[in-house]
């Protein structure tokens, strides 16, 4: 069995950390993809906020919020969610839409999504996401979901996804007004950016005079790295590539009397590029190979634990791939044309 050397090791070593790297870089910070409802947080672009109120006007100025729904004859379609909890792990919104405007109910795993006559009522009513299921509990043949001191009826459970869909709750937002304070942070959603608008002027004319409210823009939560991690990670990823140019210079040197050898042995620069191309090439292939099993791996198994890959596609291994195929071009290049440069008769002395 033919030994390989361990510059070649470290060389193909190298290979696939940088791969592992790369994609890292890629899974946290490129998307290539189009943003979706789903990716949005469960919003659409069109979405904008409102904040009703402060503690401070509320404690000093004795301000009270009555918040309201505004009428839904004639107008475009919308939604309007209280924001209540945000937490990684449990998402609680009160909710009232004029229609199902996108298209939860097809999420929907058992039961139901709300419809017209839920919202017509105040009842607590909730439909939440699958890992929420482990917090409610049934009684005499009803599933019921807790937020705060009430007890909501859940209706419906979305089915998993992997998406923020897993840890919501959406709670009936009659019965959230008619049960809590109504200061806070609302979201207006809808089918287009007039249908937005146009509800968040109705609310804030009704609101003229009676309490604040000021408009606030939509902001989604923090995604990939920081910028401290950002430049420790590109850093690292750089040097790597500088190590990798490195060990290829040390390679070729490693190379310089074998080469010698076989030269006076009849061995010619075309032989010589085939051979050292297929020795890239195959270090190239076992590289790529460990870097798929890998990525696999985390992606299906270690997803929370490892790194995330969302938004990661099978192009990025396509790049990769081709990455791989010109560093190989490019270091049986540079191989072939320093051991062209070399002085046969100094490598066989030994000098």
């Amino acid at each position: 069995m033919r030994k390989v050397s361990l510059e070649k090791t470290l060389y193909y070593v190298q290979l696939f950390l940088i791969g592992v790297l790369a994609f890292v870089a890629i899974a946290f910070q490129i998307s290539g993809e189009k943003e979706t409802f789903m990716d949005r947080e469960l919003f659409s672009e069109n979405v904008l906020g409102i904040q009703c109120s402060s503690h401070y006007l509320i404690s000093q100025k004795g301000e009270s919020v009555d918040f309201q729904i505004p009428e839904t004859e004639g107008v475009e379609d919308f939604a309007i969610y209280k924001i209540l909890s945000q937490e990684s792990d449990e998402i609680v919104r009160g909710i009232y839409e004029t229609d199902d405007i996108f298209k939860l109910s097809s999420y929907v795993e058992s039961g139901r999504f709300f419809e017209q006559k839920d919202f017509k009522s105040d009842r607590a009513t909730a439909v939440i996401g699958s890992s929420l299921l482990s917090r409610t509990y049934e009684g005499n043949g009803i599933r019921y979901y807790g937020y705060g001191d009430q007890l909501y009826e859940v209706i419906g459970v979305f089915k998993e996804t992997g998406k923020d869909i897993d840890a919501i709750a959406y709670l009936n937002l009659n019965h959230v007004l008619s049960s809590m304070d109504h200061y806070g942070l609302y979201y207006v959603d809808g089918s287009s950016k007039s249908a937005v608008q146009s509800t968040i002027g109705k609310i804030a004319e009704m609101a003229e005079g009676k309490y604040t409210l000021s408009q606030v823009e939509y902001e989604k939560k923090p995604t990939g790295l920081s910028f401290m991690n950002n430049v420790m990670l590109f850093s690292v990823l750089f040097a790597m590539i500088m190590n990798l140019c490195i060990t290829t210079e040390y390679l070729i040197g490693s190379e310089k009397l074998k080469v010698a050898i076989k030269k006076t042995c009849g061995m010619t620069d075309a032989m010589l590029r085939k051979e050292l191309s297929k020795s890239y090439f195959m270090g190239s292939v076992c590289s790529f190979a460990a870097v798929v099993v890998v990525v696999y791996v985390c992606k299906n198994h270690l997803q929370s634990f490892f790194f995330s890959f969302d938004g990661f596609s099978c192009k990025w291994m396509l790049i990769l791939a081709v990455a791989l195929c010109i560093l190989t071009i490019y270091s049986t290049y540079r191989s072939v044309s320093q051991l062209q440069k070399m002085d046969l008769s100094s490598q066989l002395k030994g000098r």
